[in-house]
């Protein structure tokens, strides 16, 4: 049976050769990217942005490392199918280039990014780079030349054709106007070309497929065809925002690793049983040891490479000393909407010995309802071992305005993220929904000036300030996570006609309006000190590897759930770090703005020598940072030491 007429060349012996030089070399960078890409995957997106659903069962070297085994399984069946369709010498060029286009296809989906290899010093580290990247590119067009002309390498009819010329076009313009600088992103535009060029590709495919005049003939080429129209399928589908998140996003990820083993297995199957391209069939004996020799030799990979993972990232067990507590401890008193990063921050307050936490107010126009935000509050108190801290609510709409987080970011930080926590008790007498009462009370009565933490909007500060004045006169400084002076804010990509403020800033802004004119002494923390404190895997490798106390075990499973890669940093956290020690950053005097309408400018913050005198940190040392926070998760283990 012979779908495509022979080339003419009875002798293919050359380029036979020439594609077998280019797998055997494209296996040897394969290798390289291999060895120094491991030490990046524990950033990669798609791992990191699944790793919260499956924290529970695997650390997160566990869970690179099986993820480091499953692309090289997959690797291992691309390469029989490469294997198995040189090895019988296929009568025709189409199977020569089918099989240079799986050889070079791992370099494409499997490896990351096209980066050099570290592996080598120079001339090798360029040497390596050109050759990854050319493989990278090669495979671009050669998987969507064998979608537009599968199995004879010849457009399936004229009009493809056309579409071929058309697009190499488009492809040639948008390359020369990125290059001149006219166009500044072009990946959107390159994933949108090389979709329209598959999709085409594989309804060309069907169509050939119906058109095939024998059973035997649509038997020969009928997997490879489904596995080309399976590939665009998934990644249409898995590209939906169904499969974001969660679970979602663990099968996402599976998904897209292994429908790459589909092509390959399809053109072996038709290669050993139904002599696709001429190639003489095989035994399944001899197809059975190709494969159990690439499967050893994954194995054989994967454990001399996990060795050197592991003893490369291993992060150190840490000794801290106790810290030093002159005096009487700090009273401060917290305000929080309860957000994610609120809870570290609050933890962090509580396990503070040089602190003393004298009440906690929920800011009910932050993420949190009232309610779940002072159950959670609770929480937080009972996990730190603490008792006898009153917890608050105040009002639950803005002073001005309609302003509000998105509610699925709400709904989530009410239910506590999914996490399980002990449950606490408000000591008697605090009325639930009094935090104005409960902050002037407070302050009036201590016997020290107090410290005032806001890591949400400012509602319960500034009803306090317009309630009464006299209080204000015993508060020691008032710290505020908020603003944007020098950088873009944070609310842009869920109100895109701003794209300069901050979002606990955003939801309230008469209320800023009325803390930043009411003479309290104010130290501002906005996202231009945070952007140096990011939520990092070596962060989280570095408390997980050192933490003895539920607090800390707590702290690394939020931290764990963040793990997005979509740029989340330490904003509470480093707020309430400056509050115990302003040498973590740089805070410098000024004066500071605010806007309060239209919705364009609301709530925008900038240095204005018109503006509130106040402090305000424009830096931070995120090893330092690290180190307090993690010493302070840590504050009840034995003698100070970190197991």
């Amino acid at each position: 049976m012979k779908l495509i007429p022979r080339s003419g060349l009875e002798n293919l012996t050359l380029a036979r050769w020439i594609v077998v030089s280019l797998s055997v070399l494209s296996a040897c960078v394969q290798l390289t990217a291999l060895w120094s890409g491991l030490d990046r995957l524990d950033t990669e997106w798609l791992i990191v942005s699944t790793f919260s659903a499956v924290q529970s069962y695997f650390d997160l070297d566990q869970y690179v490392l099986y993820h480091f085994a499953l692309r090289l399984l997959v690797l291992a069946l691309i390469w029989f199918g490469v294997i198995i369709l040189l090895a019988k010498k296929p009568a025709q060029t189409g199977g020569l280039l089918a099989a240079l286009t799986l050889a070079v296809l791992p370099n494409l989906v499997l490896l990351g990014e096209a980066r050099p290899a570290s592996l080598f010093a120079n001339p090798w580290l360029a040497l390596a780079a050109n050759l990854r990247l050319g493989f990278a590119i090669s495979g671009f067009i050669l998987l969507i030349l064998l979608y537009l002309s599968f199995p004879g390498w010849r457009p399936v009819n004229s009009w493809l054709a056309w579409l071929v010329a058309f697009l190499a076009g488009v492809f040639v313009i948008l390359v020369i106007l990125y290059e001149f600088r006219i166009l500044t992103d072009v990946w959107g535009a390159f994933v949108l070309l090389i979709l329209c060029a598959v999709v085409a590709g594989a309804a060309a495919q069907v169509y050939r497929l119906c058109r095939l005049p024998t059973a035997g003939e649509r038997s020969q080429v009928g997997w490879v065809v489904a596995a080309m129209v399976f590939l665009p399928v998934c990644a249409v589908l898995f590209s939906s925002g169904a499969f974001r998140g969660g679970w979602g996003a663990l099968l996402n990820t599976h998904v897209q690793t292994l429908v790459w083993v589909l092509l390959p297995l399809a053109m072996a199957e038709a290669a050993l049983r139904r002599g696709l391209w001429g190639a003489a069939p095989f035994s399944p004996r001899t197809a059975a040891g190709i494969f159990l020799l690439l499967l050893v030799s994954a194995a054989a990979v994967f454990f001399s490479f996990e060795q050197r993972y592991r003893v490369t990232h291993a992060a150190p067990v840490l000794v801290f000393d106790a810290p030093v507590v002159n005096g009487t401890p700090r009273p401060v008193v917290i305000s929080t909407d309860m957000a994610q990063d609120d809870w570290l921050a609050v933890l962090f307050m509580l396990n503070r010995p040089d602190v003393a936490v004298k009440a906690i107010l929920v800011d009910g126009t932050g993420e949190t309802h009232c309610e779940p935000g002072v159950r959670n509050a609770l929480s937080m108190v009972a996990l730190a071992g603490k008792s006898g801290i009153p917890v608050a609510c105040g009002r639950e709409t803005p002073l001005q305005g309609s302003s509000a987080f998105p509610e699925e970011w709400r709904q989530n930080v009410d239910n506590l993220g999914g996490f399980s926590l002990p449950a606490g008790q408000n000591p008697p007498g605090v009325l639930t929904g009094s935090a104005v009462e409960v902050l002037i009370e407070i302050v009036r009565t201590s016997p020290q000036p107090v410290t005032i933490l806001t890591l949400g909007p400012l509602t319960n500060l500034a009803e306090a300030v317009q309630r009464e004045t006299g209080w204000q006169s015993r508060v020691e400084q008032v710290f505020i996570m908020g603003g944007a002076l020098t950088v873009p804010g944070n609310v842009g990509f869920a109100v895109p006609e701003n794209q300069a403020a901050e979002w606990n800033l955003f939801v309230d802004p008469l209320a800023v309006q009325i803390v930043f004119a009411s003479g309290l002494p104010l130290t501002l923390v906005p996202l231009d000190a945070t952007q140096y404190v990011p939520v990092t895997v070596d962060f989280y490798r570095s408390l997980q590897a050192n933490q003895c106390t539920p607090t800390a075990r707590f702290a690394g499973e939020v931290i764990g759930s963040l793990l997005t890669g979509e740029g989340l940093y330490f904003w509470d956290g480093l707020t309430a770090a400056l509050l115990v020690d302003e040498s973590i950053g740089v805070i410098q005097e000024g004066r500071v703005s605010v806007e309060t309408a239209p919705l364009a400018r609301q709530a925008v913050t900038r240095l204005d020598e018109d503006g509130y005198v106040m402090r305000y940190a424009s830096r931070a040392n995120n090893e330092r940072f690290a180190a307090a926070f993690i010493q302070a998760m840590n504050a009840a283990c034995p003698a100070g030491e970190v197991k």
